[in-house]
């Protein structure tokens, strides 16, 4: 997902002033960024200040179409005229992709340059860090330079000062208002034979004092005469007997509580939810406005700065892999040291392609029990976009700083290692194959014909390794689940040595989800039944399909996945949209958070051990435990902050 992207969703929903906030100090912090500065003149009103942004991207590439059509086609170099521009026309921006697209831009880096390599060339004088980060305006940018107008959107508006208490005296505050003018009576009409217009008051009612005054003197008048009045009734009214109250006491029946009220779920965690011992410090790693931190038994830390995605932590934790402008690079998490793992330029010859989109890493991920990084890339197209897979694979030892070529442009896919890292299977949007990590035995074990999605993007089926790594068991969904309303979702066990693929079960969902437990011995399924909302009720069965149970039908609910312990399965509620916990046997269910938590159906939680979770919410990462409050660990909306954690051994074990 670009950091783009929840700006865009702000712009689509009309709340162009939050998008130029963020878009304002996303430009602070990567001022080269041609995406952002296209954006912000989408947003902005004043014609100045979105020719300073057309002009802000000529510098960074002077010969873009895009701008210089905005612009004009000024010569390269001829400063821009002062006079204000009409507002351009909308500019396509990228639709968004979990990577930003790449600038072609020099990006200072905190390291030395690779043998072999020449330095970095030193930046212009007239470069964007000089005016975005300088004491004086640039010229180039006209009258008003961009940080000024980027620190005036930034800026929240102040509230007015109350005004000051007057010292005089009552009738002094109410005389020194200045009084409103009248309004403006209409003209008479012609052929008016009366005037409507009433008369003008006097001079001395003009004086507010005056108003005042009068009004408590009429106030007088009718409070005299109405108590005058009721003493002169009461003095001529007969006395009349009165009756005695009544000693006898109705008891008026007791309310009894509408059978629609349910008794809340008990807020303390169940047996089952408790913490197993901790097996090491758990690590986490935060990515936001580009700058990469660590958090830390309770506290976080800056390590890098100017990082993208794809991020990636290492299972001990001690290393972060990250993209910098097209590069892939580490970063230490206690010495902070970088080192360029691939520029761009080696990257893309990988293999040379016929087309002006570069290529950037897309997917990363670790074989099992040894220093080797796996990466797969995509195509970022120029002209935006989401990234085209390129369904490759490569290889990192990063020991040595070796590169290899496993697989070549469409021989690969998704990639899953098994847990003893003999083999890794790979996911197509037309079949699954295996490969060893040398890339040599490359084999299809399953085909199957491509699945129709709404956004007709490839559709790359979910597979789970066993434990024991002797097969990989896959998530068929039916083919057309749109237009074939009957049609099934299949689970295949895929064996690893030849033999035939076993199709374990079919379940119907009606187009709702399918999740494998992770002991591999379950499925969780909701089966849709509120087309509008798309909730359902929830079921599991054996991954054979016997003993299929209805876990929750009272309300139509959204199923998120499970837990680690194969036991404990968590779910969205319709009305009131929280995350609840139950247990396979147990009808009970308590709160994932007793804190206050806005959810975002995009996120689920994601779970260390048996009971401690990690989740994105509308304000932030939250760390907590089941039935138990949270803590706020990264404050952030959606789309600005992107987390990887991992569990450092304890030294010894």
């Amino acid at each position: 997902m670009s950091e783009l992207d929840p700006i865009q969703a702000l712009i689509s929903s009309g709340r162009k002033d939050e998008a130029a906030r963020q878009l304002a100090r996303l430009l602070s912090a990567s001022p080269e960024n041609l995406d952002a500065w296209f954006l912000m003149a989408e947003v902005i009103d004043d014609p100045a200040r979105k020719a300073d942004c057309y002009r802000q991207v000529l510098k960074i590439n002077p010969d873009n179409p895009q701008a210089l059509a905005q612009l004009g086609n000024p010569p390269i170099g001829t400063p821009p005229p002062p006079q204000s521009i009409t507002s351009p026309a909308p500019i396509s921006t990228p639709s968004g992709e979990d990577f930003p697209p790449i600038e072609d831009v020099s990006v200072t880096k905190n390291t030395e340059p690779l043998a072999g390599q020449a330095p970095a060339p030193e930046k212009s004088k007239g470069s964007v860090e000089d005016y975005l980060f300088a004491n004086g305006e640039a010229l180039a940018l006209g009258k008003e330079s961009v940080p000024a107008y980027l620190r005036e959107i930034q800026a929240v508006p102040l509230a007015p000062p109350p005004p000051e208490p007057s010292r005089g005296s009552l009738f002094d505050a109410i005389d020194s208002k200045k009084t409103p003018a009248p309004p403006v009576t209409p003209p008479i009409p012609p052929g008016s034979y009366r005037d409507d217009t009433p008369p003008p008051p006097p001079p001395w009612y003009k004086k507010p004092a005056f108003r005042v005054i009068l009004t408590l003197l009429i106030l007088a008048c009718f409070g005299a005469a109405i108590f005058g009045g009721a003493r002169i009734m009461a003095a001529n009214t007969p006395p009349t007997a009165t009756l005695q109250p009544s000693l006898t006491v109705e008891f008026l029946p007791t309310r009894t509580p509408q059978d629609t009220w349910t008794p809340l779920p008990s807020l303390t965690p169940r047996p089952s939810l408790t913490p197993i011992p901790n097996q090491g410090s758990l690590r986490v790693a935060l990515l936001q406005v580009n700058q990469i931190s660590i958090w830390l038994a309770g506290a976080s830390s800056p390590v890098t700065s100017g990082a993208n995605l794809p991020m990636l932590l290492s299972p001990n934790g001690d290393l972060v892999i990250f993209t910098r402008v097209g590069d892939l690079w580490s970063v230490g998490v206690g010495d902070k040291k970088e080192t360029q793992l691939m520029d761009v330029d080696a990257i893309n010859a990988l293999q040379p392609v016929d087309s002006p989109d570069p290529r950037v890493p897309l997917q990363l991920g670790w074989l099992p029990s040894s220093t080797d990084l796996l990466f797969s890339t995509g195509f970022n197209p120029v002209e935006g976009g989401p990234v085209r897979p390129a369904n490759d694979l490569n290889k990192i030892d990063l020991a040595t700083g070796n590169v290899t070529r496993l697989l070549q442009d469409g021989e690969g896919g998704v990639f899953y290692p098994s847990p003893d890292g003999n083999l890794i299977a790979l996911s197509s949007p037309d079949s699954i194959s295996l490969v060893e990590p040398s890339g040599e035995n490359l084999r299809e074990v399953f085909a199957f014909d491509p699945i129709l999605t709404p956004d007709l993007s490839a559709y790359y089926p979910s597979l789970v390794w066993t434990d024991d790594s002797s097969a990989v068991l896959l998530l068929l969904p039916p083919r057309d689940a749109a237009s074939d309303t009957v049609a099934t979702t299949s689970i295949w066990r895929l064996p690893v040595d030849g033999s035939d693929p076993q199709r374990l079960t079919e379940v119907f969902t009606n187009g709702g989800p399918v999740v494998i437990s992770p002991d591999q011995t379950r499925l969780l399924y909701q089966l849709n039944i509120d087309p509008e909302s798309g909730a359902g009720e929830l079921h599991a069965a054996r991954i054979d399909g016997s003993g299929d149970t209805i876990l929750q039908n009272a309300a139509p609910a959204f199923l998120v996945g499970w837990a680690l312990n194969s036991r404990d399965y968590t779910f969205r509620t319709l009305q009131d949209n929280i995350i609840l916990v139950g247990t396979l046997d147990q009808t009970s269910t308590v709160p994932l958070s007793t804190s206050e938590m806005r959810y975002d159906p995009a996120f689920s939680p994601e779970w260390i051990n048996s009971s401690q979770y990690l989740i994105q919410t509308i304000d932030g990462v939250f760390l907590g435990y089941a039935g138990s409050p949270a803590d706020l660990i990264a404050k952030g909306s959606p789309g600005t902050i992107f987390y990887d954690f991992a569990l450092k051994p304890v030294t010894g074990q």
